[in-house]
């Protein structure tokens, strides 16, 4: 690598890159917003603006379950779905109580639900600190 090549600085935050596409690219993503016109509300890229217009206005679903009909508005959503309602299936566990969960976000939700913070300061007293 040619280490005389001068860096790009981003005039945002400083941070500097090795060439003006990858420059661009963090400037787009990291500076560049779009906002929505019904509600205000801004995102990084185009992308996620029409991802938010279809999904929050438009009330536009793009995957269907075929076993109940209902629809989602992503592959992901319904593939959560799918393991979770029909297929019933336990990905992973409470570490406190060790009831089966098929998803990491339910167990999250169950740890406050039900442990409340005790199960963060039980996390921390197995794992002591020196």
């Amino acid at each position: 690598m040619d280490h005389s090549k001068e860096l790009l600085e981003c005039t945002h935050c400083r941070k500097t890159f090795s060439n003006k596409s990858r420059l661009d690219n963090h400037t787009r993503h990291c500076w560049d917003k779009v906002t929505c016109d019904l509600c205000k509300k801004q995102f990084n890229t185009r992308q996620r603006l029409r991802v938010h217009m279809n999904k929050v206005h438009l009330k536009l679903t793009s995957a269907k379950c075929d076993l109940c009909e209902r629809s989602f508005y992503t592959q992901h959503q319904l593939n959560v779905h799918m393991n979770k309602v029909h297929l019933k299936l336990k990905a992973t566990e409470c570490d406190v109580c060790k009831k089966s969960f098929s998803c990491k976000s339910d167990v999250t939700d169950h740890k406050r639900r039900v442990h409340g913070g005790k199960w963060l300061y039980q996390a921390s007293q197995s794992n002591p600190q020196k």
